[in-house]
């Protein structure tokens, strides 16, 4: 997904290279539209305005531009894009569940939104898929630090779509292991998240406005994979690391 996303930024950017970020309108977006189905199914170009949109969110939210033009909209019968949030929405969303933590009365009702709290967390500082996350055993962790000195996560033999692989967490994944074994004092072929809590973050994203993304695509749990993808390349990550993290080919 990591190399799909900078496939798509570099077909836009032969396209918008010679146009100010600031000044590109619907208009210009349209005549993208209309210059890339030439070649390309409209599938194909839907993602690439899925790319166009987190690129504009993330421009608009270093104030490069004032605000983000309306996008077309693509009649495209299947589609399975992966909106991820950005930085404002991410720490929005967490502090909305650290409220509800506070707020929830009753034992049973805490730890389901404690669970769901780590589940986002995780999630977003490992970049594993939804199955992946869920098929996670106490046993398979292991908390280490990484070659800067700093608290990581080692996943150990995560099963993926095509391969076996070994996955390093960032420290928020490290703090949300620390927190499920305090919580459920596990023994070790344990999951770290026996129910998937399905229902109770589609509640949550209603609820807080972030079902949809700018373009109207809907988020779910598989969001967060595509949040850390995102955050990994904002924040400079060569790319086959974070391919490679992800279980992706590279």
């Amino acid at each position: 997904q990591a190399k799909d996303y900078v496939y798509r930024i570099n077909e836009l950017n032969k396209f918008f290279c010679k146009m100010e970020a600031g000044r590109i309108s619907r208009r210009d977006i349209e005549n993208y539209v209309d210059e890339r189905m030439k070649s390309c199914s409209m599938t194909t170009v839907n993602y690439d305005l899925i790319a166009l949109g987190l690129v504009m969110q993330f421009a608009e939210r270093k104030e490069y531009i004032k605000y983000i033009p309306k996008f077309p909209k693509l009649d495209v019968s299947i589609t399975n894009p992966r909106p991820a949030f950005t930085m404002e929405e991410w720490h929005a969303l967490v502090h909305e569940i650290q409220e509800r933590i506070k707020s929830a009365v009753g034992s049973k009702r805490i730890k389901q939104r404690e669970q769901l709290h780590d589940f986002m967390v995780f999630s977003v500082h490992t970049g594993m898929r939804v199955n992946e996350v869920l098929s996670t055993k106490f046993k398979q962790c292991k908390i280490d630090k990484n070659k800067d000195g700093e608290l990581c996560l080692i996943i150990k033999n995560v099963v993926g779509k095509n391969d076996v692989r070994n996955v390093v967490g960032l420290v928020g994944a490290v703090r949300a292991y620390e927190r499920l074994k305090q919580r459920n004092e596990p023994n070790p072929g344990d999951l770290l998240f026996p129910q998937h809590h399905r229902d109770q973050l589609n509640n949550l994203l209603k609820e807080v406005g972030m079902k949809h993304d700018a373009l109207g695509n809907v988020r779910n749990a598989r969001s967060f994979r595509s949040t850390y993808i995102m955050f990994r390349l904002i924040y400079g990550t060569p790319i086959k690391d974070v391919a490679t993290n992800c279980g992706n080919s590279t």
